[in-house]
């Protein structure tokens, strides 16, 4: 997942490339939203230049550097755990105490 959600991810991609129809914009958001789509096509209206624009999309380009970083350090972290959780069995297997049958 990243971090500005899907919905917000595809609005503000697309307001990065000059889409600037609200109702447009509105239909890009998943139907489980908190706000409203009146409160979100509210939210999306306004002015941006070019220049909102250029930087905007400069952002969402971090963003998603940062999502492939966040989800490369929990992969990462997962080998690491289960490494750890390997180790910790055979530890366990070979502390445990041999029982020889009686001769």
């Amino acid at each position: 997942m990243n971090s500005i959600g899907v919905s917000g991810h595809r609005i503000l991609k697309a307001l990065a490339k000059g889409e600037t129809d609200p109702a447009k914009l509105v239909e890009l958001a998943a139907d489980n939203l908190k706000a409203s789509r009146e409160q979100l096509a509210e939210a999306v209206s306004g002015a941006m230049q070019s220049r909102h624009r250029v930087v905007l999309a400069m952002r969402l380009e971090e963003l998603d550097l940062l999502d492939q970083h966040i989800a490369e350090l929990g992969r990462q972290l997962g080998k690491a755990l289960l490494q750890q959780l390997h180790g910790t069995r055979l530890r366990l297997l070979v502390d445990l105490p041999v029982r020889r049958p009686a001769a």
